[in-house]
Order: structure tokens, then sequence, then C-alpha cells
């Protein structure tokens, strides 16, 4: 028996009486029984199988008396009298005899496990146990139960016929919760049975739907339970392949990387390592190495990050150079060898019946992976992840790591090739000498000076504003002087600009202005200002942008209540002929 089990992975079997089934079990039926009816159809009642099953009460009562001695449940389990394997038919312990309890078995689940007979040994030919499992899935794709099993269950690639009645009934009710949004980890057995339901396109309407379902499953179940679905990104991974061929891929939503797509993006990053920084390198060596970066780079005697990836990306690329010059081979060829077409059997964990296809096509999935389908078999052309390979990266790692360690390490010390050691250390000592470089270059601020800086930076600034303030007003006087030479007749004195109606001085002030700035001068009253209609705000602005061209400042400062400018008070004074 456990042979044939063992060929169910992948492979077809012929129906055969087996010779070695365990003494003290029976859980067979007469080879001359004629063929069990058929499952009920939709309306129907559940065919009694009793009269196919003549011994089925006294084989159920051997088997529960075995149960309370060897603390296993056997064959026909269960007091319904309705013939359906449990563990015991498997020889799987139990060790609680609480799973032989008597449940009531529904008609629709009587009818699922007719299916397994009649792939079994009435059934002319040959037949997966994918193909019952499909069958019975579509039999069973409506059923709803509510039943809570209280035990756990637990089975390596779980089908209806691996579960006991009670341990069926568990899942159906289980998944009918698990529908209505009634969410719960009961056990990963039930959400690993489910899975192979969803991948086999049952009770739902299509590709799209099968895998947001699946989807939402992986990521709503591993949420209630991190340690489940240990291979979930592989059985996305695997769906988008097996529907791709239907060109549904594109629409299957975000692709997961499994644990191919990891393996092949790291390859990818170390095959051309020029084009990639020193962390990003040290990283994908980790990777291929199964070690840790974040244990590796604690775990180093030289505890200067920075110096430990920057050595391991240097020698990788130093190492490719070298290859280029005088191997044959390449570095990449030497450590991962040439690619290599194997087998391909998507979902190896569950139960996926593949229909008849007689298509051949290739699936290109990244760079270094392709998928050739043939008829319905898949093979993939990759650089497989084998354990030579990942040890190989590993001692190399290990080496460098060890020649990062304090001290002087030769060459010689090293379990490394000499040549590779010899590289590390140069690049180790180029590296710090480049440090000590840049650390030579670097400009020191003293934050103490900033006062005394910025007083400096202040005096350099007056000195600068009172040359261009010199060099201005020599400008002026001696333009002043051209257009005296040039027009003596239009030069006007102050007095004789007013006298002659001009109505404005030298600088081009009105009468009003020119008189509220000999008030202001003055301290002299200004409510002449609101007898004649003016205000103070406008003849302050009109005034400071008249004399700004002489003084190239503010003169009077309007707020809070004008006043002249005390730097400028005297020189105006002068000009009127006020005491200042």
């Amino acid at each position: 028996m456990n042979k044939v089990m063992d060929s169910f992975s992948h492979g077809y079997y012929h129906d055969q009486p087996v010779p070695d089934r365990p003494t003290g079990r029976i859980d067979e039926v007469d080879s001359d029984s004629d063929t069990p009816p058929l499952p009920p159809t939709a309306g129907q009642e559940a065919p009694d199988l009793s009269s196919y099953y003549p011994h089925a009460r006294s084989i159920a009562d051997q088997n529960r008396q075995a149960a309370t001695q060897d603390g296993s449940i056997g064959g026909f389990g269960g007091s319904d009298g309705v013939y359906h394997r449990s563990a015991g038919a498997y020889g799987r312990p139990i060790g609680r005899s609480q799973r032989s309890a008597a449940v009531e078995i529904p008609a629709k689940i009587q009818a699922m496990r007719s299916l397994e007979i009649q792939g079994g040994k009435w059934f002319k030919g040959f037949r997966t146990p994918e193909h019952i499992f499909y069958q019975e899935a579509l039999l069973m794709a409506d059923y709803e139960d509510d039943y809570l099993y209280p035990l756990p269950v637990f089975h390596q690639r779980p089908s209806y016929k691996s579960l006991s009645s009670p341990e069926l009934r568990g899942y159906f009710g289980w998944r009918s919760r698990w529908r209505k949004g009634e969410k719960q980890a009961e056990s990963t057995t039930f959400a690993q049975l489910y899975a192979s339901e969803l991948i086999n396109l049952v009770g739902v309407g299509g590709v799209e739907e099968g895998y947001a379902r699946l989807r939402e499953l992986v990521d709503d179940y591993r949420a209630l339970d991190p340690s489940a679905f240990f291979d979930a990104n592989q059985l996305l991974k695997d769906f988008r392949l097996q529907y791709r061929s239907e060109g549904e891929r594109e629409n299957l939503g975000d692709d997961r990387p499994g644990p191919d797509e990891v393996w092949d993006g790291e390859l990818f990053l170390v095959r051309d390592p020029d084009r990639h920084e020193d962390g990003e390198l040290f990283s994908a060596l980790a990777g291929l190495a199964a070690k840790d970066e974040r244990a590796l780079l604690d775990g180093a005697a030289c505890e200067d990050e920075g110096l430990v990836q920057a050595v391991v990306a240097r020698v990788w690329r130093g190492m490719a150079d070298h290859y280029r010059r005088r191997r044959k081979s390449s570095l990449f060829d030497d450590y991962f060898g040439p690619r290599t077409v194997e087998p391909y059997f998507p979902f190896r964990r569950y139960l996926f019946y593949a229909r008849k296809d007689g298509r051949t096509f290739d699936v290109d999935w990244d760079p270094l992976r392709l998928y050739h389908f043939h008829q319905g078999s898949w093979t993939v052309t990759s650089y497989p992840a084998t354990r030579k390979k990942r040890g190989k990266i590993a001692n190399l790692l290990t080496g460098l790591l060890d020649l990062l360690a304090p001290g002087d390490p030769s060459p010689s010390s090293s379990s490394l090739p000499r040549w590779i050691s010899s590289l590390a250390l140069e690049e180790k000592k180029a590296i710090l000498e480049e440090r000590r470089r840049a650390q030579a270059r670097r400009i020191t601020i003293d934050f103490s000076r900033l006062d005394a800086i910025r007083q400096d930076s202040a005096l350099t600034r007056d000195k600068l504003i009172v040359d261009e303030e010199e060099d201005i007003e020599e400008e002026e006087d001696a333009e002043d002087r051209q257009r005296e030479l040039s027009a003596p007749d239009e030069v006007e004195t102050f007095e004789e600009a007013v006298d002659s109606g001009g109505g404005k001085d030298e600088w081009g002030l009105t009468e009003e202005e020119d008189r509220y700035l000999r008030c202001l001068l003055a301290g002299e009253d200004l409510s002449w200002l609101s007898q004649e209609g003016l205000m103070e705000s406008i003849l302050v602005d009109s005034i400071n942008d008249h004399l700004f061209e002489f003084f190239s400042d503010t003169v009077i400062e309007p707020d809070p209540q004008a006043r002249i400018v005390d730097d400028y008070r005297r020189d105006l004074a002068e000009h009127y002929g006020l005491d200042g």
C-alpha cells in the first residue's frame, strides 16, 4: 500500500490488490462485488451502499476494538455503517479515541465517498488521485455544513480521502464559514485543501476569480497564522504559470516572487557586478549563500560594516575580471554552472488535475528562467539552487570575513586560494587608504569662531559700501560740473525756483512737501495738514522717494509717528539754514 501511495505524488497508478495489507485491519471489499452506484444527482437521495459492503458493520466493530488497543482508528471507523476511510486506513496513529466518536454523515458526503470507491477497485483502467479529487470537489463545490471539529488535523498533501468523516465534516464547516467571511485559522490542513479546490477552479467563476480567492486565502490565513502557507508565494506563482497559456497572467495582479524568483534576482545581480553598488552586491551574495545578511555583518570580527561590504563586493568584481582575462569560463559559470533542463511539477504540495492539452509553448518567466509546456508536461530551463552552489558561495564569504579580522592576516593563513586572499587584502588596504586621503581633504569648520567671522564680514561689507558711495559721489560731482559748464543759464537756486513759481526746490519737493519737511525739522505745529486736506503719510512717502536719490536711504521714518532719521537731521537742517 505504501508503494502505491508513494506513486500518487506525480504519476499514475493501476489499482491492483496489495498483498502486504496490515493484519487486524480490514479495509477492502470483496473483489467479486458488483460496481456500486454512481453518486446522486441534485435532488436525489444518496444510494444505499450497505449491500455492497456486507462486512462493514463487523469490520467497524473490529476497528473500534483495535483502536482501544493501539490508539488508532481504522478502516471503516464510525458507527454509521457507511464505508468511509479514516486515519487508520493508512496506519496513521491518532492517539485520541475522540476521533472515533459517532458523527452523523450527510448523504452528500456518503455520495462523495462512493467516488473514491469507483476510483479504486471497480474502475477499469487508470486514474490518478488528482482526478478523483477533482471529481469529488466538483460534487461538493456548493455543499455547506455547520459542523465544528474540535481537534487539530494534520495531513501532508491533504485530500478528501485522507480525512476521516468527522474531519471531513469539520472541513466543510470551516469552508462554509470562511466563504461567509467568518475567517478563523482552525487547521492549516483545511486551508491547504481549500487551496487545492481553488487551483482547480472549483467553486469559482474563472481564472481571475480563482486567483483572487486564492490570494485572499493566502493573505488572510497567514495573517491569522503566520506559520501557515510557507510556500504561499510559490503557490501563487504556479497558478500564474499554469494559466499563463490562457492569456490571463497579466490580469491576475502583482507578481509575488517565490524562492525561484528571489534566487534568479540575486543571480542576475552578481552576473554583472560592475553595474551595482557594494551593498547590493553583498546582499545578493549573502542570499545566494543562504545566509542572513544581518547575521553575517553582526558575526564578522570586523565591526566596520561598510568595509566588509566594500571588500566583498570589490573582490567579487576582481575575481570576475580575473576570469575574463585568464580563464576560458566566466566566474558566473564556474560558481553556478550552465543552465539545466529539468521536469517541473506545479502545485507539488497540492492536488491539481491537469487536463489533457496537446499544445506546445514557452513561457519566458524572467531573464534566467524559461518554462516549456509540451502536451500537458512542464520543464524548466534555469540555474537550479543546489546545496553545492550555495556552499561554494558560503565558503567564499566565510574566508573573506576571516581576512577582515583585526590584525594583519596573511594570504597563506586563509582557507581561500592564495590569489583570492591576496586580492582581498589588497582591496582592504586600498579602501583604508582612500578613507585616509578623504579625511585629510575634509574641511573643518570651527563653529566657536562664527561670531568673529560675522564681525569681520560686517566690517568688510561696510568698507565696501563706503568706498562705493565715495565713488558714486565723485562721479556725480563730475557730472554736475559738466552740466554747469554746458548749460549755465539753466541753473537756478532754490529761492529762484520758488520765486519763479516753479513750485519745486532742487530736490524736486513741492511747496507742501517743503513746508512739511521744514516744520518737521523745527518741531512746529502740523495742524495745517488737515486744514488743507493733506494726508501726512502720502507726504512722507513722496519726500522719501525724492530724497532717496540724494541720500540713498529713507529720511523720514513714518511709524509710529513721523520723525527725521538722526543720521540725516544735520544735513537737512544745514540745507534749510536751521539749527540742527
